[in-house]
């Protein structure tokens, strides 16, 4: 895997930089499109100052966190780029690849609530421009099994709500007649099928600390539970829901590659009878909570029901392909390209947005009504087998939301110095008069 060029760009693919793009940590480079980031990142990080001290040498099996690669100043490793612009899974993660990348592994960090969730959090402050931390909160405890993730613009552990949060919820098993044999759930067909995911009989998590079998010195969390006594059609099957986080690249022989700040899941239906119809396909529905204060998150599909065959086709010879989340990518839903992504805009009633009960005013704003769901109808290829499976992973640009909390930042400590310059001098003034 190489990199994608020296520091001096002009453009990456079709995109054109902004004039006036710069160089940020870590081998960034780009610029803000549509004008300077929001204020809100480096208020947070003003705000809650009592930082917390991270390991800042190499990473090593034993510390497992810490700097990874050799960061060779003439390359870039990661770019601030509009949504609309993003590149593709090798050009996103190739930063974290060990042979040629170069990034932190933040430290993490694993508890535990009750069995039937558990929080993750990765943290760093190397420096006075990176200074963050990142949680994934999981729980079955509203019915649904759900992950809420948060970038947080400071270090301090008690920093709250997030700067950038969304949920991500697992809602129904369906069937559904494709009658156009397109791959993709349309508006106009029937959905012949639907199992409900709410108040399933989840087993108590199971947590392990797992080595690579390829590589012992590269680690992840995994977490693990089992959902019983579903039937479809009347006949029973299980589910069984796995969960993995570390901040290593690992590719997995089960399903999408583990990379740096992710959660990584595999949904997997244990004897769930195949549809024998020619026409039926199968699919999982997700259901995506995003803000709506205090700005709008945009949310950017590589590829939909319009897309050229043969654009959707090239998009497809990733690794993932998937969904961005804001304006520059500050986060991403990626799946394995085998999947087909349909947003649900009117659902059928038996397998649309659930409830939604959760407040967890930790990383979220308090108020439910200041939310945006949406759903996602994920059709499984038709050779899905008797245990068909999900496979993708979420994950959080640290990077770009870091670049935005720390471009307001240095300016307001600019800003706060000038004011205090210019009322010192205001003062002076007076006791001379």
């Amino acid at each position: 895997m190489t990199q994608p060029g020296s520091a001096r760009l002009t453009n990456a693919g079709g995109y054109s930089f902004p004039a006036g793009s710069t160089t940020y940590p870590k081998g960034g480079y780009g610029g803000f499109a549509g004008g300077a980031p929001n204020y809100q990142y480096s208020a947070t990080r003003s705000t809650y100052t009592n930082y917390r001290s991270t390991y800042n040498g190499g990473y090593s099996p034993t510390t497992r966190s810490g700097w990874v690669g050799a960061y060779n100043p003439a390359l870039v490793y990661w770019t601030m780029m509009p949504a609309f612009a993003f590149a593709g899974y090798y050009y996103a993660y190739h930063r974290y690849n060990q042979d040629d990348g170069a990034y932190f592994a933040p430290e993490l960090s694993v508890s535990q609530g009750g069995g039937s969730s558990f929080v993750l959090n990765g943290t760093e402050n190397t420096s006075d421009q990176d200074n963050y931390y990142y949680q994934f909160s999981v729980t079955s405890d509203y019915g649904y099994p759900q992950a809420d993730h948060g970038f947080f613009a400071s270090s301090d552990p008690e920093t709250h709500p997030a700067d950038f949060a969304f949920r991500l919820t697992f809602a129904h098993i369906l069937e559904f007649d494709d009658v156009n044999q397109n791959g993709f759930y349309d508006d106009n067909e029937s959905v012949v099928s639907s199992v409900s995911l709410f108040n399933v009989s989840w087993s108590p998590y199971t947590i392990a600390l797992q080595q690579d079998t390829t590589n012992s010195s590269l680690t992840y969390y995994q977490f693990s539970t089992s959902g019983s006594n579903l039937t479809v059609n009347g006949q029973p099957f299980s589910v069984d829901l796995t969960w993995r986080s570390t901040n290593v690249q690992i590719n997995m022989t089960e399903g999408v590659p583990l990379q740096p700040n992710s959660l990584q899941y595999n949904l997997t239906l244990i004897g769930y009878p195949v549809p024998t119809n020619a026409t039926r396909r199968l699919a999982i529905a997700q259901v995506v909570t995003i803000p709506t204060t205090p700005l709008d998150v945009p949310f950017t599909k590589d590829v939909n029901t319009t897309t050229p065959v043969d654009v959707a086709n090239q998009i497809k010879t990733n690794e993932t392909y998937g969904i961005s989340l804001g304006e520059y990518s500050e986060a991403r839903l990626e799946y394995e390209t085998s999947v087909n992504i349909t947003e649900v805009a009117n659902p059928p009633a038996q397998a649309g947005i659930p409830g939604d009960t959760n407040v967890n005013s930790w990383i979220w704003y308090e108020g439910l009504s200041e939310r945006e769901h949406r759903l996602l109808y994920l059709s499984l290829p038709l050779n899905a087998g008797t245990n068909p499976r999900l496979s993708g992973f979420s994950f959080l640009d640290v990077n770009v939301m870091n670049a935005m909390a720390d471009e307001y930042y240095s300016l307001s400590s600019k800003t706060t110095i000038s004011s205090l310059t210019i009322v010192a001098t205001l003062l002076a003034l007076y006791t001379l008069l």
